[in-house]
């Protein structure tokens, strides 16, 4: 059986809204990335993040202050806009968070809660 990768720092949200952590069992019929997936070569997991940080993820002031958070409802309170939300307030606190595409707002929220990322 398939498992998180032990360095995970976050959770991944799945599709289903199975919340899933480093060293965690991936559940038969359960998809994820291939990035979250536990690797047998320590030099690949490595690889692979470069790939995803892209270039000049270092440069920049990207931790000198919190991401705003988005309203509860009305105008800016849909599931992208809590997506990008999560996604930045999890990169300031050092963390990996993967959120499916189709996640709604609720999950996306709650995923959020369980990390100790500030929702209200």
């Amino acid at each position: 059986m398939a498992k998180i990768r032990d360095d995970l720092e976050g959770i991944a949200l799945t599709e289903t809204g199975l919340i899933l952590r480093a060293g965690d069992k991936i559940p038969k019929g359960v998809k994820v990335g291939d990035h979250l997936l536990a690797e047998k070569n320590a030099d690949d997991v490595y690889a692979d993040e470069g790939k995803e940080d892209g270039a000049g993820s270092d440069t920049g002031s990207s931790g000198a202050s919190e991401p705003s958070l988005p309203p509860r409802g009305g105008a800016g309170s849909g599931a992208g806009a809590w997506r990008a939300y999560g996604v930045a307030a999890a990169k300031a606190k050092g963390l990996e968070i993967d959120i499916p595409a189709d996640a709604t707002k609720t999950d996306i929220i709650e995923a959020l809660k369980s990390v100790d990322i500030p929702v209200e």
